[in-house]
């Protein structure tokens, strides 16, 4: 059997091109709104985070170093959650 391609009109090539431009012009435009958005957008956010917001260091001997918790407020509430838990797998052991 023979190959077969669709016959392009005569004019058909100027065109095509014609649409490449137009089309590149406008994915090309598009390209550089959406840029100046974002970097818009990045520059607002580094401005509130900077103006907001502050770093913290949460390694774990700065927690521990500057907790003003005691070590008997820690016990309790590590020990009211195992207890909570165990009355949480009770409840789904007896809801089984």
């Amino acid at each position: 059997m023979s190959d077969y391609k669709l016959k392009t009109p005569a004019g058909m090539d100027k065109l095509i091109d014609t649409y490449e431009k137009i089309r590149d012009g406008v994915v090309g435009t598009y390209e550089k709104i959406e840029d100046t958005v974002v970097d818009t957008y990045q520059k607002i956010e580094d401005k509130f985070v900077d103006t907001f917001l502050e770093k913290v260091d949460n390694s774990a001997e700065t927690v521990e170093n500057n907790t003003d918790v005691s070590p008997e407020t820690v016990e309790t509430v590590v020990s009211e959650a195992n207890q909570a838990s165990e009355t949480a797998e009770s409840v789904d052991k007896t809801a089984e």
